[in-house]
């Protein structure tokens, strides 16, 4: 059986990302090695760290297609809290009503990376 661990962001600029998303997050990395890899911690359910991908000469394509979820009890807040930030786009509040209501908006990171907020009631 596989459980989730974590996930990590693939960016260019790992001092620049670590500011965006300590902002995001609203709190200070945990674990940082060199230029190469920021985390912040793995005392969570899921872990989220920070890949500074040109340390290892990668050659990758900015953005890709996976959308992480980021939840929230309060979605208005966080949509004008992000928004402040200037985040390289983002959409408006979108609700859905069935099968339960749930309500969302996404931004995408200066790194071509979409995020997506919500508010819901599954559980």
């Amino acid at each position: 059986m596989l459980k989730p661990e974590g996930f990590y962001i693939w960016v260019d600029n790992l001092d620049e990302a670590i500011v965006f998303y300590e902002k995001i997050f609203e709190q200070k990395i945990a674990h940082r090695e060199k230029d190469r890899w920021a985390d912040f911690g793995d005392d969570k359910p899921i872990k989220l760290g920070i890949y500074n991908y040109t340390v290892d000469g990668d050659d990758v394509k900015k953005g890709n297609n996976i959308t992480p979820e980021l939840r929230t009890k309060d979605i208005v807040v966080e949509y004008e809290r992000i928004k402040k930030l200037s985040p390289s786009r983002i959409t408006e509040i979108i609700v859905l009503e069935q099968p339960v209501l749930y309500k969302y908006f996404q931004f995408e990171d200066k790194w071509e990376n979409i995020w997506e907020v919500s508010e819901h009631y599954y559980d």
